[in-house]
């Protein structure tokens, strides 16, 4: 490490915490509780940000990266972790990535632990570098409140003196007051009378109508096998899609029946006369509903089941107490026709300086 790669005025050193390394998928097993138990000290409370989504992330999409976790303790107690992966492109010259675990397909990943300790961010960041001299520093979407992006980017520019790439990603989420009636008459008429319109013609063809919850880990695998199969027939036109790779479908397998170990899946389903209509999988935490994808069967897209799905999970949560249904990223029409209100995530990339960082900056 060069001269300006060394101790700065931002990571002032903090000598009473320790700085170590994890990169075998033994020592990955190990952190399992300590991880946890540091996120719910901190509150960091979406499931994409526990150990169990990060590990079946690892597990099933992790093949062409190398695990480069750090792990940070104070007097022998975990007080943060980098859950950081390697990716080297196949090019003359080496190129190498680091990322978060989960990226691509995760929303609001971040450092785990005290995000306000701008320390222990830089000394993440510069032990990242020392020990495996990545090219490209590619984070994918920090929640936009997160101190962990200011720390970053004033990382990048007093060691790297380079300014971190912001992209600001979009997405909706509707706030859910505390009873149903005042969100249907919040909605407009004409999103009313569609549901009312759709719900009539369903009932119509298909009789009486139910919603059923699947949330523990007895009934999760068959509620997602149904849910994976309509994904992967409504995008049958899209054969490169995420659906249609073996190792995405088995890790939202995998990641939903861990994670309803914890009480956090809940997958929805929409029957009529016997038959799935359409699936929600959300995941969730106290207050808050992640709506990770919507399954409809295409066959029935005439009948616009996804209206009056989505309309009957909202009824559902508010019964239960939850505060905000999260739509996450994309800004779909309809989603704000949902009352859906916009909201950020930052996406954070920065190369090194020559031609390494040029090519790596491009091919991403």
């Amino acid at each position: 490490m060069g001269a300006r790669e060394g101790a700065t005025v931002g990571e002032a050193s903090d000598e009473s915490v320790v700085i170590t390394e994890e990169t075998t998928g033994s020592g990955f097993t190990a952190l399992r509780h300590e991880w946890n138990a540091l996120s719910r000290r901190a509150n960091q409370t979406l499931p994409f940000q526990t150990w169990e989504w990060m590990w079946q992330w690892w597990k099933h999409m992790g093949d062409r990266h190398g695990l480069a976790i750090l792990i940070a303790r104070r007097r022998d107690r975990l007080v943060g972790v980098a859950p950081f992966t390697l990716r080297d492109a196949a090019t003359p010259v080496r190129v190498r990535t680091l990322r978060f675990l989960g990226s691509e397909v995760t929303d609001e990943l971040d450092f785990i632990g005290d995000g306000a300790d701008a320390r222990i961010v830089w000394r993440f960041l510069s032990e990242s570098r020392r020990r495996w001299r990545w090219n490209l520093l590619d984070l994918w979407e920090f929640p936009s409140e997160s101190p962990s992006v200011a720390a970053v980017e004033a990382w990048a520019r007093s060691v790297l003196r380079r300014r971190c790439l912001a992209q600001l990603v979009d997405g909706l989420e509707v706030h859910l007051p505390s009873e149903y009636s005042k969100y249907w008459m919040g909605l407009t008429p004409r999103m009313r009378a569609k549901i009312r319109t759709s719900e009539r013609r369903t009932q119509d063809r298909f009789g009486s109508l139910s919603l059923d919850v699947a949330t523990s880990p007895r009934d999760v695998p068959a509620a997602l096998k149904e849910y994976l199969r309509i994904q992967k027939a409504r995008w049958e036109q899209e054969p490169t899609g995420l659906y249609h790779r073996l190792e995405y479908c088995d890790f939202l397998r995998d990641v939903s029946v861990a994670l309803a170990t914890r009480g956090l899946t809940r997958i929805f389903k929409l029957s009529g006369d016997g038959q799935t209509l359409g699936l929600a999988l959300c995941f969730g935490t106290s207050g808050r509903t992640l709506s990770y994808g919507i399954a409809t069967d295409p066959a029935l897209r005439h009948l616009e089941i996804g209206f009056q799905l989505v309309n009957r999970v909202i009824r559902t949560e508010i019964a239960r107490g939850q505060r905000v249904l999260d739509f996450l990223r994309g800004r779909e029409q309809y989603k704000s026709r949902f009352g859906a209100r916009p909201k950020q995530v930052v996406r954070l990339r920065v190369a090194e300086s020559g031609l390494a960082g040029r090519l790596a900056a491009m091919l991403h």
